[in-house]
């Protein structure tokens, strides 16, 4: 072979390890951008996931518990191994925030759950941090007879509006006005 035929080679087997480095500089990047948005999705995911729990951490340090007490139609306790009546239900509702930030606008509410009927027990304006729970007299339920189902609506201190069942269930609410 002439130099001239080598030349003609050599520029063949350049021109394809040219086009190969290039095939392998795209599929790398290609590859690398997928691992970058991979992790890109993972860190925003958990972005989001420490948000919620940021977002709750005030609510979730309210707490409601309701001690009552029934008082039979027929007179006497509750019956033996079963559940009372519910005919006519006295006692107390407590709030108890453990946030160590105030609460606002909190509003204890029951609902019959045969009837669907509800109704506002009691209002506040601010329940203070601290060991001593708000507490709502239970009498305002009297009458409505079957189970009640108890809820304190409330907002927090960045302003988000919250329900806490008596089951402990925790729900952020639509911002609105409460209702005095």
């Amino acid at each position: 072979m002439s130099p001239d035929e080598w030349s003609v080679v050599w520029e063949g087997v350049a021109a394809v390890g040219t086009m190969l480095a290039v095939v392998w500089a795209v599929f790398t990047t290609l590859t690398e951008r997928r691992k970058r948005s991979a992790v890109e999705k993972e860190l925003t995911k958990e972005q989001a996931t420490s948000r919620v729990a940021k977002r709750r951490e005030q609510p979730e340090h309210v707490a409601v518990w309701f001690e009552e007490e029934y008082r039979s139609l027929f007179g006497g306790g509750p019956p033996s191994g079963g559940k009372p009546d519910l005919a006519s239900p006295h006692g107390t509702a407590f709030v108890g925030n453990y946030s160590g930030a105030p609460i606002f606008n909190v509003s204890v509410s029951a609902e019959a759950v045969l009837s669907e009927e509800s109704f506002q027990l009691g209002f506040t304006n601010v329940v203070p941090p601290g060991p001593e729970p708000w507490s709502v007299d239970l009498a305002g339920a009297a009458g409505h007879g079957g189970e009640l189902l108890m809820h304190v609506e409330f907002q927090d201190v960045a302003g988000v509006r919250w329900r806490r069942s008596s089951g402990g269930g925790l729900e952020e609410m639509p911002s609105r006005l409460p209702q005095k």
